[in-house]
């Protein structure tokens, strides 16, 4: 799993020193281009949208700070990492206030970049399986709402909430659904219960409008919505 770093310094010979003191691509980073003072520091954030940015605390433009606030208000993400001296630690103490993961002190010391580099990564593997995580829920989720819109399981008031909660894209006032099932070789039995099913589920539904057979085991049929209708008919 690879993520994205960026590092922002006025100074050319921090920017290389920080990119040469590690083996990033070793530590599951990719670095994109940064800055060399916060105006472009925060263009590059917005642009590249990197996992993790190493800026340091006083540029010319933006300072760190500046830079920070500004890339949380235009809805960046990302973890930040402070660089500075220490007579700006001060600085350093209020970036931490503000969510910053913490500061590195110059010269930068090499096992203090890997600890937080390694750190943050676990942070941004443990974010990437929530999300993931959250994502199959919500699949899940939908699929039971399109079963209880079908089978009209629920109040109109129910249904209409977690049609917006989940951005179904339902318009208007009927639900066309197709009903697609590959014929495997399990024979008869299994394809007439099938078959049983799905004509109970169109039959028993008072809002189901019309029933269409297609060949190929694709079945169609047209519903009056509830959420939309007020009642099933």
């Amino acid at each position: 799993m690879e993520f994205t770093g960026m590092i922002i310094d006025d100074e050319k010979i921090v920017r290389e020193g920080i990119c040469d003191l590690i083996d990033w691509n070793a530590e599951g980073y990719r670095l994109v281009p940064g800055g060399k003072d916060g105006r472009e520091g925060l263009a590059g954030i917005l642009r590249y949208q990197p996992d993790l940015v190493l800026v340091d605390i006083k540029m010319p433009g933006l300072t760190g700070l500046e830079l920070i606030q500004e890339a949380r208000k235009q809805g960046f993400q990302g973890h930040f990492i402070i660089l500075t001296g220490y007579s700006e630690f001060e600085y350093a103490k209020t970036a931490i206030s503000m969510g910053v993961e913490g500061y590195l002190l110059k010269p930068v010391d090499e096992d203090e970049l890997l600890g937080y580099v390694r750190r943050i990564r676990k942070k941004l593997e443990q974010e990437v399986y929530l999300k993931s995580y959250h994502s199959r829920n919500e699949d899940k989720a939908r699929q039971e709402l399109l079963r209880r819109i079908v089978l009209n399981e629920d109040s109109p008031e129910n249904l209409k909430r977690d049609i917006e909660l989940y951005q179904l894209p339902i318009e208007g006032s009927c639900l066309c659904v197709a009903v697609c099932r590959d014929k495997d070789e399990d024979g008869d039995k299994e394809e007439k219960h099938f078959q049983e099913k799905l004509a109970a589920l169109i039959e028993g539904d008072a809002a189901c409008m019309g029933t269409f057979s297609i060949a190929g085991g694709l079945f169609w049929w047209e519903k009056a919505l509830p959420i939309n209708s007020g009642k099933a008919g």
